[in-house]
């Protein structure tokens, strides 16, 4: 269990307060993004949906990306993009939609590429984007 060092000790891993609140707003983006992922598969003009958290290797920092990723009956695809990379200046946070075809992708959205100098400026801001990007409908 993770804690915080200013809440009761219940748990073997101290994390401060920022962090946790960081984690959470994460954990928040995850199942914004996994709902999302449900509702696009009721959809008439999708085939399939996958839902795909990556996070590959990043030399300074960390990177978390999640993609929801829609084949559409047409043969093309959608992608929902959120990615939040941490480095030891700051939080960056990238939101698009992207139309996937033969020739390329295209942003047809594009929601956040905001930078913060805080994990809280970022955790409050997160949410929000989220929402943002599962809202845009290019369907």
């Amino acid at each position: 269990m993770i804690r915080s060092t200013n809440r009761p000790a219940h748990g073997n891993v101290a994390m401060d307060d920022e962090a946790f609140e960081f984690l959470l707003a994460i954990g928040d983006c995850h199942r914004q993004l996994q709902r999302h992922a449900i509702e696009l598969r009721k959809h008439q003009g999708v085939r399939t949906v996958e839902h795909v958290s990556d996070m590959p290797e990043l030399p300074a920092g960390f990177r978390l990306a999640e993609y929801v990723d829609a084949e559409l009956m047409d043969g093309e695809a959608l992608s929902w993009c959120l990615e939040i990379t941490v480095t030891v200046d700051n939080v960056a946070v990238e939101a698009d939609v992207r139309r996937i075809h033969a020739l390329g992708q295209d942003v047809i959205y594009e929601i956040a590429e905001s930078s913060y100098s805080s994990q809280t400026a970022c955790s409050l801001a997160l949410p929000e984007i989220t929402k943002r990007l599962c809202s845009a409908n290019p369907l």
